[in-house]
This record gives C-alpha cells, structure tokens and sequence, in this order.
C-alpha cells in the first residue's frame, strides 16, 4: 500500500564472516535463496548483481544466480584506480593526470550500452598508450575493460533506475557497522546481539506506525542457531 516501498532498498539477508572465499559466499546466498523458498513459498531469482572485482563473489554469483547479469561497482572502482595512481606517482603532476584519468573513465560510465563502451575503451587505451602510460593501459585493459569486470556502465543492467554500484548496501553496512557513540566502531558481538536487532526492529515498526522504545537482544546461543556455516567454515 505504500507507494515508497518501491523507492526504497530493503536488504534481506546479512553474513558475518572471518575470510572472503567463494564456498563461503555460495554458503550465503543458496542460505538465502532457502530461506526465502521457505518463508514465502517463491523461489529468489536476480536479475542482475552488484560487486567489486572479486573472483570470490563473482564466481559465487555465478553458481547461485546464473541467470543474471552481473555487474561491477562503479564507485570500487573509481577508489581502487586512485589509490593505485596515487601509490605509483610521486611527480607535481600527479593531479592533472588523475583528474583526467578519471574523466575517462566517467566518460566510459555514461556509455548505454556494451558495443558503445567497447569502441570507447578502445579509444581510451590508445590515448593511454600514445602518452607513455603504459602501465595504467594494460593494468586497466587486463582487470576492468576485459571480461569478465568491464560490464560497468551507466545500462550495463538493462533495467531503468539500477545502476552499476552497491552504494545502497554500502550505506545500511556503514550504519550497522557503527554504534551509538558515533564515528567509533563496536564490537562484533555488541553488532550482532543489540545494534543490528534494534536496527531492524525499528525499521519495521516504524513502518507500521508504531516504535517500542524497548531495547532489543538477541543471545549468543540464538545467533548461533541461525543457518550455521559448514564445521570447515565456521569461526
């Protein structure tokens, strides 16, 4: 009934894990997909995925939604290939060259569609090259403009309004991942026990009009109930 809710991004699962691999993400997701079957009686099919250039989570992606069309995070992107510039460069020129490099590759993210960033890209490298920047070229023709990572323009999704970047999740994990005494970080028990209850609870009620003002808790025994991971990947 309420017309905001398709406005809005509403996560449904959440994992806590001590080391990134691909057994722990295909864990995660057919978890989700199960819960969902169970709970609502559908089966959760993706149209399309979000992620860094992780192998772990695209390879995972793969296995659980083959379906989709997956996407690389735009702004990860953008972070990784400034850190990498600012790391190998040292001269005063490093920030005209920055600012232009990043005005490429915002050129490259408003293509529409793969046959439109190709032939850019393209155009982009041999600019690249003809300038001595070799080293930029071929680190960005091997990870970000080649299969399986370059699908990261602007209608890379072939739906309106979703775009190539986890900024959505990125801000609710910013949130979750943060206490009461502001930019401080809490513990990982204190998150999953109070803060990440109280923030779903609140969440809730407040959509339906009515907020407890009762702190929530969840025990330690309860959290470790809830779809426990493989003895080889707990932790």
């Amino acid at each position: 009934r309420n017309l905001k809710v398709r406005h809005s991004f509403m996560p449904i699962s959440f994992m806590f894990c001590k080391s990134e691999n691909r057994e722990t993400y295909e864990h995660f997701f057919e978890c989700t997909k199960a819960t969902i079957q169970e709970l609502f009686g559908i089966p959760l099919r993706a149209s399309n995925t979000k992620s860094d250039a992780a192998a772990s989570i695209y390879n995972a992606f793969v296995f659980s939604f083959p379906e989709a069309t997956r996407t690389t995070c735009y702004p990860h992107l953008m972070c990784k290939l400034v850190t990498t510039i600012k790391g190998k460069m040292t001269n005063d020129g490093k920030l005209n060259y920055l600012s232009t490099v990043k005005e490429h590759l915002n050129q490259l993210h408003l293509c529409r569609s793969q046959e439109q960033f190709d032939n850019l890209a393209q155009v982009v490298l041999i600019a690249w090259w003809a300038n001595f920047e070799i080293e930029l070229a071929n680190y960005m023709w091997t990870q970000y403009l080649s299969p399986p990572f370059n699908i990261w323009f602007i209608g890379a999704s072939g739906k309106a309004g979703v775009e190539p970047n986890s900024n959505p999740i990125e801000s609710w994990n910013k949130t979750l991942k943060q206490t009461k005494l502001g930019k401080l970080r809490g513990r990982l028990d204190t998150l999953l026990q109070y803060e990440l209850p109280n923030l779903l609870f609140l969440d809730a009620h407040s959509k339906s009009g009515t907020i407890s003002a009762d702190p929530m808790y969840v025990g330690a025994e309860n959290l470790h109930k809830a779809h426990p991971l493989p003895r080889s990947m707990s932790w």
